[in-house]
C-alpha cells in the first residue's frame, strides 16, 4: 500500500522544481535545491552574488519568485502586466532583504533573522498574499560587530535604519572573506 501524499508537500515540491530550475541550469553545483533549501543552506559565494545586486542577480531572483507562483521566466519580469509587476516588488525586496541579513549573520554581525531557518519557498509562498510579521523584523546586531558599541540602537526604527547602513560594508568584508579563503 503506498504512502499518502501531502497536498501541500507537493506543492512545495512543484513550486520549488519551477522556482530553483534557472538557478540550477546556470549553476549545476546547486542540483541539492529543493523544497527544503533555506537561506542557510546557500553557499557564501551565491548569498555575495545576490546580495551584490547586479541585473543578474535581480533576474534569478525574479525567476525563483515567478516560477514558485507559475508566472513563467524571470526573464520575461519587465513584459509583465503593471499590476502583476507591482504585486511581485513586495516579495522581490522582501527576499533580497533576507538575503542580506544572511550575509550580516554570516560575518557574525547579527542574530539570525527569524526567517532564516524557513526553507526559501516557503517564505516565498508565505509572502504572496500577505506579509508575515518575522519578514518586517531585522536582525539584532551582536557584539562581534567591530563598532558594536557606537552603533547600538535605542529603538526598532534605530535598528531598521543601522541594519541598512551596514550592508555596503558587509557585502565588501564578506566579498573579502570569500577571496581570502580561495
Amino acid at each position: 500500500m503506498s504512502q499518502p501524499i501531502s497536498l501541500q508537500n507537493h506543492k512545495s515540491k512543484k513550486a520549488a522544481l519551477r522556482g530553483f530550475r534557472e538557478w540550477k541550469r546556470l549553476l549545476p553545483s546547486l542540483s541539492y535545491l529543493d523544497e527544503n533549501t533555506r537561506l542557510l543552506d546557500l553557499p557564501d559565494e551565491l548569498v555575495l552574488f545576490f546580495c551584490e545586486d547586479t541585473p543578474k542577480s535581480r533576474v534569478l531572483i525574479y525567476d525563483l519568485l515567478m516560477g514558485i507562483y507559475g508566472l513563467g521566466s524571470g526573464y520575461e519580469f519587465e513584459s509583465l502586466p503593471p499590476d502583476t509587476v507591482s504585486a511581485l516588488l513586495d516579495p522581490f525586496f522582501l527576499i533580497t532583504d533576507q538575503i542580506r541579513f544572511e550575509c550580516l549573520r554570516r560575518l557574525n554581525w547579527t542574530r539570525p533573522s527569524p526567517a532564516a531557518a524557513k526553507p526559501i519557498v516557503e517564505l516565498v509562498l508565505d509572502i504572496q498574499d500577505k506579509i508575515p510579521p518575522e519578514f518586517l523584523e531585522v536582525p539584532q546586531i551582536t557584539p562581534q560587530h567591530p563598532a558594536y558599541p557606537l552603533l547600538k540602537p535605542n529603538s526598532l526604527m534605530e535598528q531598521a535604519v543601522l541594519i541598512r547602513r551596514l550592508l555596503p560594508e558587509a557585502i565588501s568584508q564578506f566579498r573579502e572573506n570569500i577571496r581570502a579563503r580561495r
